[in-house]
């Protein structure tokens, strides 16, 4: 902190630009922000051109009828392939088949490295009383197979970032209003087996004395310690009615100022907004595309 002055009784004034550092700042919220947005563009990309539904559609009872290629096209989707190959590309065979109903329908079916010729007789097959729900036999009904949905798991690991690190930031900013001053000293320090910025992370266990005389521990994880380090006491915040759930003011995203009469002031007119272009840049820039996909 830059000061040591006292904070004063709750409830206190949070000024907004606090709140949105405490909320979304933090390394791993921001890591959590951009594996998140980052990771949904592989969603948009792959998984929802996953062949997913197939395996359930042909469970049902199923009619088979001759088709014929109407023509077929390669798709911007390939697989395998490496370092000095491209890999198989994927090819979208367009065919069209008379169903038991006498009504003629379209459709497409995907094949790795299968490009059918214009007039080819193929092998069709459809979910019974649902001629729409059809497939070329052997080939399937979106461009990718179920294998991609592992693509799910960034933006997953980026979701739990943010989830825990806003459920986290709602507790401080609580805290921050109404919780009650304490001092505590460091009481053990560890390095645990994460990096960030090839620094490493380390766990600091701070011990303090609660209102009702008892000792409890606080603990922050930090890659920066030392900001942790430079009083004999650091200044920290406990809830009164659960004095376990405790944050130190250094370790909160930001490190608000606190001024002469113990009010908690933002480091300048900007501070806190830097810590918002990742989250607005996922959010604004996904939900233009969702818009332009799903609804126009």
């Amino acid at each position: 902190m830059r000061n040591i002055y006292n904070l004063a009784s709750p409830p206190r004034n949070v000024p907004l630009l606090i709140r949105t550092n405490v909320l979304f700042g933090g390394t791993l919220n921001q890591l959590g922000w951009f594996f998140f947005g980052f990771g949904l563009i592989f969603v948009w990309v792959f998984a929802l051109n996953a062949d997913v539904l197939s395996w359930y559609y042909f469970l049902s009872d199923t009619e088979r009828v001759s088709g014929t290629v109407s023509y077929s096209r390669r798709t911007g989707f390939s697989e395998g392939g490496g370092k000095h190959s491209d890999g198989t590309p994927v090819w979208a065979n367009h065919y069209s088949f008379i169903a038991r109903d006498g009504k003629k329908y379209e459709s497409v079916s995907y094949a790795l490295g299968r490009e059918l010729k214009t007039n080819d007789s193929v092998n069709v097959e459809y979910v019974k009383g649902k001629p729409a729900v059809s497939r070329i036999r052997g080939m399937r009904r979106e461009p990718m197979g179920p294998f991609v949905l592992f693509v799910l798991i960034f933006p997953l690991i980026g979701f739990i970032f943010v989830f825990f690190g806003i459920k986290s930031g709602f507790k401080s900013i609580r805290l921050l209003r109404y919780g009650k001053v304490g001092r505590a000293k460091l009481k053990s320090k560890t390095a645990t087996s994460t990096k960030i910025n090839n620094q490493v992370v380390y766990k600091l266990t701070f011990e303090f004395t609660a209102e009702d005389g008892a000792k409890y521990d606080a603990v922050a994880k930090s890659h920066k310690p030392e900001l942790l380090e430079d009083e004999a006491e650091e200044q920290l915040l406990y809830d009164e009615t659960n004095p376990e759930y405790a944050v130190l003011l250094d370790a909160l995203p930001g490190a608000p100022d606190i001024d002469a009469q113990g009010r908690i002031q933002a480091r300048g007119y900007f501070a806190g907004l830097p810590v918002l272009i990742i989250p607005l840049i996922t959010v604004i820039g996904h939900g233009i595309y969702m818009c332009l996909r799903f609804i126009s």
